[in-house]
């Protein structure tokens, strides 16, 4: 009996830690005084958490624009006696990156893109990776400046929520695992 109860709890849990959108992950085990529920929050393998200046920033939703993290042109050259093209490194130059998160009452992106626009401000970004493995990779963007905002659109129709983003100039970056 205790068996079959085990099995069941443990399908009602796995239905309920896939319909959990911040990963509660609930399990059951038997010891000699009953059955002991567990409950877990953590973060979802591949789910990515920014933090601005150290602070941590809640319900981003979504990062672009790290796929293009270079610090450099490529300057294209020919050498008169070789007529073969070749490329090397060109001057620095600053990355672009867009973060989107759920809307709510709290006005970090808008008061930082604001402040910029009278007063440049420049912060430092960590964006933390997961792994299925449970290790973290820490890309840290550098003297970070918002470039623009945009805030949530009126649209009373669907069932999406509402968000805004924030896009980001900075001028170099550090990986780390």
């Amino acid at each position: 009996m205790n068996k079959v109860l085990s099995l069941v709890l443990s399908v009602v849990a796995v239905s309920f830690t896939a319909s959990v959108a911040n990963a509660t992950a609930l399990s059951f085990h038997m010891n000699e005084k009953g059955m002991v529920l567990t409950q877990q929050v953590r973060s979802l393998p591949g789910e990515a958490q920014l933090t601005i200046d150290g602070i941590r920033v809640k319900g981003i939703t979504q990062i672009d624009g790290t796929s293009d993290v270079t610090g450099h042109d490529v300057v294209e050259y020919k050498d008169p006696e070789d007529m073969t093209t070749r490329y090397r490194p060109g001057n620095n130059k600053t990355g672009r990156i867009k973060i989107t998160r759920e809307w709510s009452n709290d006005t970090t992106f808008l008061n930082w893109a604001q402040t910029s626009e009278k007063k440049e401000q420049r912060k430092s970004i960590s964006i933390i990776f997961l792994s299925d493995d449970g290790t973290e990779g820490v890309l840290t963007l550098n003297n970070a400046v918002p470039t623009g905002w945009s805030g949530p659109a009126a649209k009373s129709l669907g069932s999406a929520h509402a968000v805004e983003s924030i896009e980001l100039a900075y001028e170099n970056f550090d990986y780390k695992k």
